[in-house]
């Protein structure tokens, strides 16, 4: 975003530019001078001072500074188009981390439940009511819980140094991120949606652009214009001592046809422009409800884990621990039910990152936040 303000100061350079009038020249002419006869020497000479320009036509510099201000407003768009990219990828990068963070304390979880899985182990063996099977599965199960949490830890700490490089911070100065991952909000209506999709600041650069164009197309038309060349000076004549006023005018002949070339072209590119803002629109409010679609979906998950599938796997894991405690069931189950119930978790963690991760390409989308979202 930084080079913005540089590319606008090089845009108002030019408008500076574009706003002159045409400059006026002066000249000096001699005339009958170093030949022969007559005019050997300088005493025939005659001098001319005069003072020239162009009388432009059809308003082409009202036209030169309507170019300059479309092309700085143009680019104020794009800038509100990079901004809009860059907040994304700020809220990407945060969801990353939070989700890494998240990761790591259901790892931790899983670790804790290894290590009492394994105390009860112990306890049914010690009384001889267990193997020593279970025994070392239940440690091998432990340990790769403690890996598990070892890698989650390093990719916690990998999202943060990305989210603080994003401010130019190589090592983050913060431990944690802070954030509910599980208030995934809840939908608009699509056509909602569609109303705000005109104000995206890729839909208004496109905007901007044709305004550009059209601003080009009079530059065309002024072109066409016939410019006046003239000209006004004092001549002196060496021999007699005497002067005189100069004056003279021109003007190229056939400038409309000359100039038909140009105009054709820029017309081109103004219905160019059009189209692209018409296919861009459509192909947005397409993008709109195939994503509707799937943050709905990604929020039923939500809604169904959390409800329904984990209170149910805890209540499971609960009744399997108690008879693995009593006897009555083995190790094998006890284990399926806790790797039953940690998938149920990281799936609900899943689904809500994604829930996210569509909110915020939609929001990219219509460059509105989801007013629903909490």
């Amino acid at each position: 975003l930084q080079v913005f303000p540089l590319r606008e100061k090089g845009l108002q350079g030019s408008a500076m530019t574009d706003a002159l009038r045409p400059a006026l020249e002066a000249g000096v002419e001699f005339e009958n001078f170093a030949g022969s006869g007559d005019t050997s020497g300088t005493d025939s000479m005659d001098t001319t001072l005069s003072l020239s320009s162009v009388l432009e036509l059809g308003n082409k510099r009202d036209a030169r500074i309507a170019v300059a201000d479309a092309r700085i407003n143009q680019l104020q768009a794009e800038r509100e188009v990079a901004a809009l990219d860059v907040s994304g990828e700020v809220a990407r990068r945060f969801l990353d981390a939070l989700l890494a963070q998240e990761r790591l304390e259901l790892s931790r979880e899983a670790e804790t439940l290894a290590t009492e899985m394994l105390q009860t182990v112990k306890r049914r063996n010690d009384v001889g009511a267990g193997t020593q099977t279970d025994v070392l599965r239940a440690r091998a199960s432990l340990e790769q819980a403690k890996l598990v949490t070892a890698n989650a830890a390093g990719m916690a700490r990998t999202t943060r140094i990305l989210l603080a490089s994003l401010w130019g911070d190589s090592e983050p100065d913060f431990l944690t991120v802070s954030g509910d991952l599980l208030a995934v909000g809840s939908q608009e209506p699509v056509n909602a949606l569609f109303d705000r999709a005109s104000r995206n600041p890729s839909i208004r650069a496109l905007a901007s652009d044709i305004r550009l164009r059209d601003a080009e197309i009079r530059v065309a038309q002024a072109n066409s214009s016939r410019d006046i060349n003239w000209s006004v000076g004092v001549r002196r004549f060496n021999e007699t001592d005497d002067t005189a006023l100069v004056a003279g005018m021109s003007m190229p002949l056939f400038s409309e046809k000359r100039n038909a070339g140009a105009l054709q072209s820029a017309q081109a590119a103004r219905d160019e422009a059009a189209l692209q803002q018409e296919i861009t629109l459509q192909q947005l409010k397409a993008r709109l409800q195939v994503l509707h679609v799937q943050r709905q979906q990604s929020l039923d998950a939500v809604r169904v884990l959390k409800s329904s599938v984990i209170p149910l796997q805890e209540q499971a894991l609960q009744s399997i621990r108690a008879a693995y405690a009593s006897g009555q069931t083995g190790y094998q189950e006890w284990l399926i039910s806790r790797q039953e119930l940690l998938s149920a978790r990281l799936a609900l963690l899943d689904s809500a990152d994604e829930s996210h991760r569509l909110r915020i390409e939609i929001e990219q989308l219509t460059a509105e936040p989801l007013l629903t979202v909490k």
